[in-house]
């Protein structure tokens, strides 16, 4: 992280292995320590914006008292994200202008969540797409869930056959992250209604419920139309 200079960093609070909220606390810590990377004493303080699908009253409280910045909810909305850069990056700034101008896709009488964004049924939101594009991450967010998605679904299929609520929580709870990221909302919803289930079934000690192999076909079916739509996204993109 020090080898390069970064300007702000999207935290994901709920991670393997290390949580959001830690490794905040620790790159809070290496900054204010420049004994171990001599280089980072030169480098402007990166910021850090986390991202959560639980937002739930104190949790932005506890977020920065863990050293993070800024808080934003899940599922992604580009307006919101580039109010939150345009916090940090100056470059940002003119992007929000752009997105929330009246000639633009995303002003915000219009932007995804809106009475009058597409309708429930589409495949991916058409304003998320475009809104996107506009600051030109698309081709990388379609690029990060072609390439995790496949292990994730393989992750939840193999915690449902082993009954291990934990692992489904959690592979249940990305794939559902990097879905309403790409504005793949029903697909968001269906694994958002699994991560609960499991959610429920490790608190209480007790295995998965046999419903989630049903879940869990829906689940199937919703994600070979979403990638079969990013698949058709990518030329437009390029």
């Amino acid at each position: 992280m020090f080898r390069l200079p970064y300007d702000v960093v999207l935290m994901d609070v709920q991670m393997p292995l290390m949580d959001g909220l830690e490794a905040s606390h620790r790159i809070r810590q290496e900054y204010e320590n420049p004994t171990d990377h001599p280089e980072k004493a030169s480098q402007r303080r990166l910021r850090i914006i986390t991202m959560t699908a639980n937002a739930m009253q104190g949790d932005r409280e506890e977020c920065i008292a863990a050293g993070m910045d800024d808080y934003i909810s899940k599922p992604i909305r580009v307006e919101q994200l580039v109010e939150a850069l345009s916090k940090y990056k100056p470059s940002i700034s003119e992007a929000k202008k752009i997105l929330t101008s009246p000639q633009s896709n995303l002003s915000p009488t219009s932007y995804p969540g809106n009475k009058n964004s597409s309708t429930e049924n589409s495949i991916l939101e058409s304003k998320v797409i475009e809104g996107l594009r506009e600051v030109e991450a698309l081709d990388e967010v379609i690029d990060i869930h072609l390439d995790t998605s496949p292990e994730l679904l393989e992750n939840i299929n193999t915690a449902i056959h082993q009954t291990e609520p934990l692992i489904l929580k959690d592979a249940a709870h990305s794939l559902k992250s990097i879905s309403g990221t790409i504005g793949a909302m029903n697909l968001y919803k269906i694994c958002q209604e699994l991560e609960v289930m499991a959610r429920l079934a490790y608190e209480s000690q007790n295995s998965t419920p046999a419903k989630a192999i049903e879940i869990f076909s829906e689940v199937k079916v919703e994600y070979e139309k979403v990638i079969t739509a990013l698949k058709i996204e990518q030329p437009k993109s390029d």
